[in-house]
């Protein structure tokens, strides 16, 4: 079962864009590649809903040992992490603080694979519609072909210079 972390970060020096820029190009795929914590999601506050400005930002983790392991690997973060560290660093010019909770979600939640295949099934399912109504058009027109019928297309001109008769007669 999945655990997550979701951070409320306090946004200071209209920083938001920047904080956000920081962990979606730095931070998670450096957590990602070095630890396997996905970046389930991260998104900002809309100003009249909560307290704001702020970000949210939701980490995943596979299970239990997963967290535990990948904690221990960042913390403290000035020992285990130098990278890390410094995008920390960076991020304090932007943040005045924040709010982090552990979350386990229901037994009916999916986890990243499970939404990864679901993903993956209905796009199987829309590529095989496309397929099958193309095929349709084809047999469609494959039919028009055989009875000679020009439905839907525009008439043949008779003599390609004449404009019509200039009788005015």
């Amino acid at each position: 079962m999945a655990v997550y972390i979701f951070e409320r970060i306090e946004i200071i020096k209209g920083g938001r864009g920047k904080f956000i820029d920081l962990v979606r190009r730095r931070w998670a795929p450096q957590n990602e590649a070095k630890h396997g914590v996905h970046l389930a999601g991260l998104w900002a506050t809309a100003g009249s809903t909560a307290d704001w400005p702020e970000a949210n930002v939701m980490w995943e983790y596979r299970d239990w040992t997963h967290f535990a392991e990948a904690s221990q690997a960042q913390y403290p973060r000035e020992d285990k992490d130098p990278y890390l560290n410094e995008l920390w660093r960076q991020a304090l010019d932007w943040r005045s603080g924040g709010v982090s909770d552990l979350l386990v979600p229901s037994s009916f939640s999916p986890d990243r694979e499970e939404r990864q295949a679901k993903g993956e099934e209905r796009r199987r399912r829309r590529e095989k519609m496309k397929e099958e109504e193309r095929a349709a058009l084809r047999e469609k027109r494959a039919q028009q072909g055989q009875s000679g019928s020009r439905q839907g297309q525009r008439p043949r001109r008779g003599n390609r210079g004449s404009r019509g008769s200039t009788d005015n007669g």
